[in-house]
């Protein structure tokens, strides 16, 4: 039991937060840190426990995006349609840094990841790169989405519809 939880607190909500997060950054909405903590937290727990339950990889994910969208739809207020595009987009791309994060500590380490589960600080060692790439990216993509300019707008009030693509 005390090790579920550490990995709970360890790895499941971290990971949860930095998902969201990067949602958050893609849509480029600021959102208060407690609240991002608290939808962080029930993430975490609401996908270790889908994964303790099912075993399945690939239901796991389809339960964290359906999560996801929940949480962006009901606590954050965001539309379904782009909660579901947010959603979906974020957890894929920490998907894929963590395929590319474990492809290359296998490469470099020799280490094989069924190995990983039995040492708690080596599966924090490959676990930590990860979050600090999702930092970054998320860091980047919110710096371009919130600071966002459209050509040929002077203001809000002097837009229009047919310069939008220029």
């Amino acid at each position: 039991m005390a090790q579920r939880l550490i990995e709970i607190i360890i790895f499941s909500i971290p990971e949860s937060i930095v998902i969201l997060y990067l949602a958050f950054s893609i849509l480029g909405k600021k959102i208060n840190m407690l609240k991002m903590i608290e939808m962080g937290s029930v993430l975490g727990v609401a996908v270790y426990i889908s994964r303790w339950i099912t075993g399945s990889f690939i239901l796991n994910i389809v339960i964290s995006a359906l999560m996801i969208i929940f949480l962006l739809k009901t606590l954050a207020s965001i539309p379904v349609f782009e909660a579901a595009a947010v959603g979906l987009l974020a957890i894929s791309s920490y998907l894929s840094i963590e395929f590319v994060n474990v492809k290359t500590w296998q490469i470099f380490s020799g280490v094989s990841p069924n190995l990983i589960e039995e040492d708690l600080l080596l599966k924090i060692v490959w676990f930590i790169p990860q979050i600090l790439v999702m930092l970054g990216l998320q860091l980047l993509i919110g710096h371009f989405t919130r600071n966002k300019k459209t050509i040929n707008r002077k203001s809000s009030k002097e837009f229009r519809h047919e310069d939008q693509y220029l």
